[in-house]
């Protein structure tokens, strides 16, 4: 085994006795349940705005659908103008090429 993959080893498995030691005092403790209780209390708040929140997706959904068939319209458009312009465009072309070689006469 190299020194690389026997590192990430000893990583993960300090790392995973960690979370497992952490994960026994919350939850397996009395003073874990306690900072439970605390935990939700405090996060109870942040909860209820949150569920608000989410509550108004579909909303702000059909807001943000009816923006992007809007946007969708508006390219679509400019695409056509670009199409009814490229003729018009290549006749510009042509008329600089013919101009060019006038001008430098080969």
């Amino acid at each position: 085994m190299n020194d690389n993959k026997k590192g990430g080893f000893l990583t993960g498995l300090m790392i995973g006795a960690l979370l497992g030691g952490v994960a026994y005092y919350v939850f397996g403790t009395e003073k874990g349940k306690k900072l439970q209780k605390d935990f939700k209390k405090l996060a109870k708040p942040y909860l209820n705005d949150l569920s608000d929140i989410v509550d108004q997706w579909p909303e702000e959904k059909e807001k943000i659908i009816e923006r992007m068939e809007d946007i969708k319209e508006t390219i679509e458009e400019k695409v056509e103008e670009g199409v009814t312009s490229v003729p018009r465009l290549e006749e510009l072309q042509e008329r600089s090429k013919a101009i060019t070689k006038r001008f430098f006469k080969n």
